[in-house]
Formats: structure tokens, sequence, C-alpha cells
């Protein structure tokens, strides 16, 4: 019975022959009005979660043009006013405006509570949706999670850092070219969310999932991919997440090392050489808490920084920066 097969073509056409001729056609007709007022109310919710969400009360959504066949099936077109543009299809409009209707078309499958008969399948549902829509969209998805099945791919730091550890899947994909999925220890959860000094996507989106080295700053963040490019190597081809802590206190380094843990990923810390107290309290950890930390490395030198040549970085500022 597909349209485009030679059986649907000539079944269709014979099928709507006999419609017509039995007057089929205006039962369908008063059908079709009854049912324009059936699609009012959702069409209004969605209405108004997209006024809500837009931060425009001038946005207005129309249901045209319902035609009902009992052939094709029920077909209406989508339209969308605001205060600068009148009735665009929503196919025409942008891809942000779009998702805004995917987000309240959600809301109001929540609202409806239909029941757990739903699995929601959605691939990375964040593009092209700013930080803010991307925080309102997760609590919608995780509204809807309460009684039905959702089942989201992201690489929204966002989502991470705002869902649930116990519920994220992390895959990586080995040096070997597979893909491996690590899921998260429960065990671990009340000391993470406790002491976790710093954004969970930053340990868990960056570089990959198969080792990660725990670094005090930017310099190290930024130069360490170079140093690794420096000697034929690729973090992204090795799978190595390259973190930083933002500082060298001990609940920064352990919190990261146990949420890295609780995903079954090994690590290694390099700290700055005044961090030696830090070094000496996570290596101690490392028979315990904290098995999965690999090394632990304390600079000769004072910092990242000192490891730069001043000639070569004198260099660099005067070629590139044109300093006055």
């Amino acid at each position: 019975m597909a349209k485009t097969a030679l059986l649907g073509k000539t079944l269709r056409a014979r099928m709507k022959e006999i419609l017509d001729a039995g007057g089929g056609s205006d039962s369908l007709a008063k059908l079709a009005e009854t049912l324009k007022g059936a699609i009012n109310e959702p069409r209004d919710a969605l209405q108004k979660y997209l006024r809500q969400q837009m931060h425009n009360d001038s946005v207005a959504l129309a249901f045209d043009d319902l035609q009902i066949d009992p052939i094709e099936g029920i077909n209406f077109v989508a339209r969308l006013s605001d205060d600068k543009v009148e009735n665009v299809l929503i196919q025409n409009r942008g891809a942000g405006t779009q998702n805004n209707l995917i987000i309240a078309l959600f809301r109001l499958i929540a609202d409806l509570n239909l029941g757990g008969n739903f699995i929601f399948a959605m691939e990375e549902p964040e593009n092209s949706l700013h930080p803010k829509a991307q925080r309102q969209l997760l609590s919608v998805i995780q509204t809807i999670s309460e009684k039905n099945q959702v089942i989201v791919t992201t690489h929204s730091p966002v989502f991470i850092d705002r869902s649930k550890f116990e519920n994220n899947i992390l895959l990586t994909r080995t040096i070997k070219g597979n893909t491996v999925a690590k899921t998260f220890d429960p065990s671990e959860l009340g000391e993470i969310r406790a002491e976790l000094g710093i954004r969970a996507s930053d340990a868990l989106l960056k570089g990959g999932g198969n080792c990660a080295i725990l670094v005090e700053g930017s310099t190290e963040e930024d130069g360490f991919p170079i140093f690794m490019e420096m000697l034929g190597m690729s973090e992204f081809q090795l799978g190595i997440a390259i973190v930083k802590l933002g500082g060298s206190d001990y609940q920064r380094v352990a919190g990261t090392a146990r949420l890295l843990k609780a995903y079954d990923i090994p690590c290694i810390v390099v700290l700055d050489q005044d961090a030696t107290k830090c070094a000496d309290d996570v290596r101690r950890a490392q028979k315990g808490e904290l098995q999965n930390v690999r090394e632990v490395f304390c600079l000769k030198r004072g910092a990242i920084e000192d490891y730069y040549p001043l000639d070569v970085v004198a260099a660099v500022i005067n070629q590139h920066l044109s300093p006055l």
C-alpha cells in the first residue's frame, strides 16, 4: 500500500473513487470541522509554552488547513507569528525556534501524563540551543523521564553537569578502535557530589575516556596537547582528557579522581612544586579510595611557566602580539 508502489497507487485511487461515490467526502468534511476544536486546546498549551520560552507574548501558533483522509490520514500545517513576521511555516523558521517548539511539545507530553508506554530517544537535542535553553530542555526531559523511558545522546556540558551521574553511560573509543561503555559506580555518589571541585563535563567530555591528566591551571591545559604534538602524539587519538583543576588543594584533586574512578577511568596528577603536601596526601590515598590514580608528579621547578625559555617567550610576544 506504499504510495510509490504499483499496488498502492491502484488501490488508493480505487478506494477514493468508492468513497466519493458513496458520499463519504461530506462526512469527512463534517468530521474535520469537529476535530478543529479538538486540536485547539493542545495548540493553546504549546503557544503558552512558546511564549514563556521565547520571552515574547506576541508569539502565535496556528494549525491551519486541517485535512482528514481515510487513506492518507490527518494533516495540518503549523505556522508561527510574532511581532516581526506573520504566518510563517514552522519549517521556514530558524533552528532555535523549531527546537523551542520541540521543547514545548515535550512539556505538553509531560503535562498530559500519557503513561509509561513511550520511549523517547533523542540524538543531541541540545544542538542550536543556547545554554539557558539547554537547561530548560534538560528539566523537561527529566520531568518526562519520571514516568517514561528517555534515552539521550549528548555532548552538552550542561546536560552532563546537571544530570544525575548514575544515569549517564560514557561511550569512549579505545586506541584499538573499539567502543567501550562505562557506567557510574553509585557507591561513589555521596563523596563526589559533596567534594567535586570542577565541572563533571570537564572530566568526562574532554579528549576521551581512556585516561585523564589532572593539571592545576590553564597553562598546562593548553600546553600539554602542544607538547604531545611535538612528540608526535595526539591526546584525542590516545583518548586522553586533560582536566584543569583550577587549583591544587586535595579536595579538588580527590573529588575529580573519584569521579573518574566511578567511571573506571585511570588518571595521573601533575602539580606545581609548591603542592608537595597535596601530592603526598594523594599518594597516601592511592592505596585506598584513589586507586585509579596511577602516578603523582610534582614539578622540579616552581610552575609550568618556569619551563618556558624566556627568549622564546619574548620572541613569540614580539612577533605575534606586537606589544607597544
